[in-house]
């Protein structure tokens, strides 16, 4: 007589497959947001170029105001103050550094160059979809009071990342990085960090879910 299937074993099984359904989606949605953003390198490259051309080769360190005006330079706006607390608060973060091939801000909250212009670079990516993300703002901003609070949020990142799932704790984490005055709501001009914050998330979770899938294949 064939051996039948214990409960737990069907249980098992059956995690298993989810974690590699899990994963195998997690491939898929990286392949077609890698397909949406092939001209990065190229863009970033003349951002690069252009920023190097305006610090001169003297400039070794920044501060809060060479990085606007340096932001300023390449946008031809003046960035606002969430921009330039972002850029400045991911220069000092030691994976910043190590990705730049160089040390963090100083004590005197001056940021390398290297690590300045490789976050720029990015940076202007997402200035690039500005015109986009307003609309997409005025479309979750449902009162029309200039905000977007945390019910609001929630359809704003989906809108970003239809490929995502959007759960409370990410709006939670994404609110608490930068809502920067704390009034629990997020300005049109804090926009752009959540873009940046809010791709990272997604990327983490699509790591997980790609390491629990290479876990689970391995077992089978």
């Amino acid at each position: 007589m064939p051996a039948t299937a214990t409960g737990g074993e069907k249980s098992s099984g059956k995690k298993k497959q989810s974690a590699a359904t899990r994963a195998a989606l997690a491939r898929k949605r990286r392949r077609k947001r890698d397909s949406l953003i092939s001209d990065d390198g190229k863009r970033q490259k003349e951002a690069i170029h252009k920023a190097r051309a305006h610090l001169g080769d003297e400039t070794e360190t920044l501060g809060r105001e060479e990085m606007k005006g340096l932001m300023q330079h390449l946008t031809d706006r003046e960035p606002s103050d969430a921009v330039i607390d972002m850029l400045m608060a991911k220069a000092a973060r030691p994976t910043t550094a190590k990705a730049s091939g160089d040390a963090p801000a100083n004590v005197d909250g001056r940021i390398s160059k290297a690590a300045a212009l490789a976050l720029v670079a990015r940076h202007l990516d997402y200035v690039a979809q500005e015109g986009e993300l307003d609309a997409i703002f005025d479309e979750f901003d449902a009162n029309k009071n200039g905000k977007l609070e945390p019910a609001e949020l929630e359809g704003f990142l989906k809108k970003l990342r239809p490929d995502s799932d959007v759960s409370d704790a990410d709006t939670q984490y994404v609110m608490q990085e930068c809502d920067k005055n704390g009034d629990g709501t997020l300005t049109r001009d804090e926009v752009l960090p959540v873009c940046a914050v809010w791709q990272k998330l997604v990327d983490d979770h699509i790591k997980r879910a790609e390491r629990a899938g290479s876990t689970a294949c391995a077992i089978l």
